[in-house]
């Protein structure tokens, strides 16, 4: 079971945008709980794009690990840029991992890019 995450309208260069997601411990699949990643060697929140290509970001905890969540905050306008003319475009991200005895990763999250509004947080 996948945790309901909502994201916001994001808009095409937006400065400051966190994306988050939490790494389930799949064990119990009745009832997976967060898997302590605080011992991660490499994080990273892969970006999906519509033609399907994969974009690395290094991601930071969101606390300690401990509580299975990863984050990446967009501090450059070359982030999110969109690849086609249509209004909007439908990408993906996921939070991956890697730590000794293994790597997880977590469920992918759909939100969409959207052309138009100029980011309030963008440098002038």
């Amino acid at each position: 079971m996948a945790t309901k995450v909502i994201i916001p309208d994001i808009f095409e260069h937006d400065i400051g945008t966190h994306f988050q997601a939490e790494i389930k411990n799949l064990v119990n699949a009745a009832t997976p709980a967060a898997l302590d990643i605080s011992a991660a060697t490499e994080k990273l929140i892969i970006f999906i794009l519509p033609d399907e290509t994969e974009v690395e970001y290094s991601g930071e905890f969101v606390t300690d690990g401990e509580d299975g969540l990863l984050e990446y905050v967009t501090e450059d306008r070359e982030v999110l840029v969109k690849i086609t003319d249509e209004p909007f475009e439908t990408w993906q991200y996921y939070a991956w991992v890697a730590y000794p005895g293994g790597e997880r990763g977590s469920s992918k999250v759909k939100f969409r890019l959207y052309k138009g509004r100029k980011s309030l947080n963008a440098p002038e």
